[in-house]
Order: structure tokens, then sequence, then C-alpha cells
């Protein structure tokens, strides 16, 4: 699997945890890139949040490593997140899955992001952000959590759309080997937790489409 990782905020994250990566610096998640000593495919964003000094260190970095800074105007019809998607598909960049490293106060934008998972479901994406791990799961989908999932203490589920979700989940707190059926309306499963015995809990998701919460990191 080829991953193609977006990174828009410079947060603690292990690099290793990804598949044949190909990275995107969005604005100052360019600067994560720069300070970790990985190859950059693109940068772009209308950098209105970085200052002088940091796009110096950008630009200085694409002339020495050879990549692209794409800088669009302010008014424009995508967040600079998505800007990377579409570039990235425009491009004919071959990649599996999108990978979106993100964070922030506005709700807004997380709300956004959120609907990223429908509207580019085909690569399966997942947002990582500082005390969160967001992704979906589909009808007839059996899933075993990696070891980096495991490191959150509380696991939600809610329906990513009108239709009700029926899911069984193993290794968990509440619940556990037991059909659960949630609508969109629902907090019955949020809050749910890994066991500390359990090395790899499974989810099969037996109707509907799965919104996946991973909250508060461990360690």
């Amino acid at each position: 699997m080829k991953q193609l990782i977006i990174v828009c905020r410079d947060l603690a994250i292990n690099w290793q945890q990804f598949s044949n990566p190909i990275y995107i610096g969005v604005e100052s998640g360019a600067l994560a890139l720069i300070k970790s000593k990985l190859p950059i495919t693109f940068t772009c964003g209308d950098f209105d949040s970085t200052s002088s000094s940091e796009l110096q260190v950008i630009e200085d970095a694409a002339k020495k490593d050879n990549f692209k800074i794409i800088k669009v105007d302010g008014q424009k019809d995508y967040l600079d997140s998505e800007l990377a998607i579409v570039e990235a598909i425009k491009l004919k960049l071959e990649f599996d899955q999108i990978v979106l490293i993100t964070d922030g106060s506005r709700w807004d934008m997380i709300f956004a992001q959120i609907n990223f998972l429908r509207k580019y479901a085909k690569y399966q994406p997942i947002l990582i952000g500082r005390e969160n791990y967001l992704f979906a799961l589909q009808q007839g989908t059996k899933f075993t959590f990696t070891s980096e999932q495991i490191k959150y203490k509380y696991i939600s589920f809610f329906s990513l759309d009108e239709k009700a979700v029926l899911y069984n989940f193993t290794g968990c707190k509440y619940y556990p080997n037991q059909d659960v059926s949630i609508n969109n309306q629902d907090v019955l499963a949020v809050s749910n937790e890994f066991l500390a015995n359990e090395a790899k809990p499974t989810i099969e998701i037996k109707k509907g489409w799965c919104l996946v919460c991973l909250a508060e990191k461990l360690n």
C-alpha cells in the first residue's frame, strides 16, 4: 500500500507507522517534514498562517531538495488540506490511501475534514491529530486494530450517513463480542475502551458505514 501523507501541523508523529509514504507539506506542515528530514513531493497553500521567516525556510529547502511550492490566493474553493489532495490527483501521483495530519481549535475546519472521509472514501482516509485518530469502515469490513491505534484510551463509533450501523467488537470493555446497532443520533458507542490484555482487537461492520474515533493517546 502507498500512502499519501498530507502534513498540515507539526505534531509528535511516529513516521515509521506509514507504508510507502508520499509526503506533502501544507503551509507550516512543510516545516515538520523539513525538520524530520523527510522527502517532500510538493508543498501547497495560501501560506497566510506562515511567517516570512518560515516561508524562507520552506523556499530554501525547495531549492535544495528540488520540490515545488504551489502557492494559491487566499480566496479559493478548497481548504489548504484538500488542495493537497486535488493537486496530488492532478499530478497523477500513485497512492492507495490518504493520511491527513491535522489539528486545531476551529470546529468548522474539523467538520470539513471529517467530510473528506465521505468525499474521498475510495482512498480510505485517515485523520490524525494531537490526541485523535479518525477513519471510516464500510459494510462487510473485518478490521484488526494496529499497535499504533490501540495506544489510544477511548474508541467511539458513529454512523457516517443516515443508515444504522451494526457492528461486533472484540477486545473491548463494553459490549464485547456482541452485535451492537447505532444510528446517527446515538451515543451508545461513545467512550468504549480497548482491553489491556487484548493484543489484536477486531471489529466487524455487518451493516452501514461506521466512523471510528480514537481519542486521548496514552503513550
